[in-house]
């Protein structure tokens, strides 16, 4: 049986050790990939010299994924929206990319923990914030993670 390759549009959001891994590996899948990042000198090297000296050192990253700081352009018309960024401003992140997270993409979160103030979990969070139709096409990635390892395609 062979497998349709299908390549995605994917947003990654959060630059940090495990979402620049998880990107990295997404696009040596072959997808199209665009992170984003909240710090401009990250998006720059990433962008530059496909590298995350500051989250994901001594790793080359693949040379087609893109890395981005505007929320906008980052999500915008993708089918995948891969949540990696810290709970405790996941809130604020997801407050300003809503209005351009398209009807039909699925949400998936791969960050880990509760919002402390409110002691919510991403998805509880998710549905607090988004359409009932996203919160509707929402999935969850969890388990150890190995940033350097998945990176490195080891994994």
């Amino acid at each position: 049986m062979t497998m349709k390759n299908n390549r995605e549009r994917i947003a990654v959001i959060g630059g940090g050790s495990w979402g620049t891994a998880l990107a990295n590996r997404l696009a040596h899948n072959g997808h199209d990939v665009c992170l984003w990042a909240y710090e401009a000198e990250l998006v720059c090297e990433i962008n530059g010299s496909h590298t995350n000296s500051l989250f994901l050192p001594g790793i080359e990253l693949h040379p087609a994924l893109t890395c981005n700081g505007s929320l906008q352009e980052v999500v915008a018309g993708r089918g995948i929206i891969l949540l990696v960024t810290p709970v405790q401003v996941m809130r604020g992140v997801l407050q300003q990319m809503a209005a351009y997270i398209a009807a039909d993409a699925v949400i998936a979160n791969a960050s880990k923990g509760i919002e402390l103030e409110t002691l919510r979990t991403v998805s509880q969070i998710c549905r607090e914030l988004l359409p009932a139709k996203l919160t509707q096409r929402f999935v969850a990635l969890s388990g150890p993670t190995f940033a350097r390892e998945v990176a490195q395609g080891l994994l």
